[in-house]
């Protein structure tokens, strides 16, 4: 993976070609084509899924 501030990312089926400029003008590309293992869900989403959960255990699901 390039470390550098901004990157371009074209999809195609299960691959992914990352593009990123290498010149100090911007001018210059280089590129580097991955292919796509999988999807994880981010940690954020888990979290705010387990605390929907624990609502709908708790009070919520006392009214129903």
């Amino acid at each position: 993976m390039p470390l550098v501030d901004s990157i371009q990312a074209d999809f195609d089926g299960d691959n992914a070609k990352l593009i990123w400029p290498v010149s100090l003008d911007g001018k210059k590309m280089q590129s580097e084509t991955y292919k796509i293992l999988g999807i994880l869900d981010s940690p954020r989403a888990t979290n705010r899924q387990q605390r929907r959960e624990s609502l709908v255990s708790g009070s919520y699901r006392a009214r129903e």
